[in-house]
């Protein structure tokens, strides 16, 4: 059940408090003190404080207000008052209060009020959770994250994704997109990973970017982006607001590709070369072996003989190419 802590010095008050929020489900919490408040904030997860600015000590009401804006703001803190002390619960609303209840309080007041600071708190709640839940999805996506808003500034970039070029997050944040950009290539459609296609209807974009690093290596990415659009006037009408994405790099799968390429290609050109040689050493095998049965049946001093041996030099020539080959 919502934790529900009441501040008040007089016993009484918060028995009067806590037994009307206890008929409601509630899990109270009493302190009697400033000190003892902030202790309690301090260990304890509180949807709503009910807090009375006269307390005994140091540490007033507004000073647990204060506490309470700095560092618990999903806590909803209502300021009890008294009658002629409406000044005080004007200045706590505009310091961050809730709410403010006058003594005595009537409990159906109490009742409605601490139920619409803990409505609030448990909205604001689940959406801290969904904010730190996608902050979180954010961060771990590997490659690089960003969002970009319609003016081409970058408003977000992971730490991963910032690392990867060299970057701090904190030094890319403000700066225009196109800072990583070979020169030129902003102008071109690479932008479109960075900035909405205005014609046509909306589509995700897929597209590889060569983005530079800050040491000036140039790196290759596989981008995803699709533009972002706010809604505007309570929903009838839809603003783009930027574009948001992420990258992949693929410098070395790229670079691993082109040389399997190559070794495809030479394993290629080997085996042409391979089929070439063994078919071209069978035609000057047969020439090879007719020059030497025709040097054999003519006599040694005839004219032919000479012309018989430079054919066997060139056939053995053609050999020793095939073997190279």
């Amino acid at each position: 059940p919502p934790r529900v802590l009441v501040v008040d010095d007089e016993p009484a008050q918060r028995r009067a408090l806590a037994q009307a929020l206890d008929a409601e489900g509630y899990e109270v919490l009493e302190a009697s003190t400033g000190e003892a408040a902030l202790k309690v904030l301090y260990t304890t997860a509180v949807a709503v404080a009910l807090v009375d600015q006269n307390l005994p000590g140091g540490v007033k009401g507004l000073e647990i207000l204060h506490t309470c804006h700095r560092d618990f703001p999903l806590t909803r803190l209502i300021m009890i008052t008294g009658t002629s002390n409406v000044a005080l619960a004007v200045a706590a609303l505009r310091h961050g209060a809730f709410d403010f209840l006058e003594k005595p309080v009537q409990p159906v007041l109490l009742r409605e009020k601490v139920k619409r600071a803990v409505e609030i708190h448990h909205m604001q709640l689940g959406r801290e959770n969904l904010l730190q839940r996608y902050e979180t999805l954010f961060e771990t996506i590997p490659g690089v994250v960003f969002f970009v808003a319609d003016d081409g500034v970058l408003r977000r970039v992971n730490r991963e994704g910032a690392h990867l070029l060299g970057y701090e997050p904190t030094q890319l944040l403000g700066q225009h997109y196109s800072m990583l950009m070979e020169k030129g290539a902003a102008d071109t459609a690479d932008q479109f990973v960075f900035r909405e296609r205005r014609t046509g209807a909306r589509v995700q974009q897929h597209r590889t970017v060569t983005l530079v690093t800050r040491t000036g290596e140039k790196r290759t990415f596989d981008f995803l982006a699709t533009g972002v659009w706010a809604a505007r006037q309570g929903g009838r009408h839809t603003e783009y607001v930027g574009n948001i994405g992420a990258g992949w790099d693929i410098t070395q799968r790229l670079a691993m590709e082109a040389q399997l390429r190559q070794r495809h290609k030479m394993e290629a050109i080997g085996r042409l070369a391979g089929g070439i040689a063994h078919d071209f050493n069978n035609i000057m095998s047969v020439i090879n072996a007719n020059v030497k049965m025709i040097a054999h049946e003519l006599p040694a001093t005839h004219p032919l003989q000479d012309l018989l041996k430079d054919v066997d030099v060139a056939g053995h020539q053609a050999a020793d190419l095939t073997r190279q080959l």
